[in-house]
C-alpha cells in the first residue's frame, strides 16, 4: 500500500518479507465481502493494489461487534 493509508483502514501490516501476506483490518463499521453472517474485517492479501481494491469495495457493517464499539465510543 501506499504511504496514505485509506480512512476505512484501522491497522495494515506488511508481513510479505517473512513470507506472510499483506494483513489489512478495516475500521468498525466496515467489513469486507457482504456476508452478514460472517462479515470479514480482517484479510489477507498478497499485493498492496489487491489490497486496495479490497478497501474500496468494502461495505458498511453492522454486526454486533460494530454496533458495540461504535455505540461504546458514539462513532468515533
Amino acid at each position: 500500500m501506499s504511504t496514505r493509508i485509506p480512512k476505512k483502514v484501522q491497522h495494515w501490516d506488511d508481513e510479505r518479507s517473512i513470507g506472510n501476506a499483506l494483513i489489512v483490518t478495516l475500521h468498525y463499521g466496515w467489513q469486507f465481502g457482504t456476508d452478514p453472517f460472517q462479515p470479514e474485517h480482517t484479510l489477507g492479501f498478497d499485493t498492496p493494489k489487491e489490497a486496495k481494491a479490497a478497501v474500496s469495495a468494502a461495505i458498511p457493517c453492522d454486526c454486533p461487534e460494530c454496533r458495540q464499539h461504535l455505540n461504546e465510543t458514539k462513532g468515533a
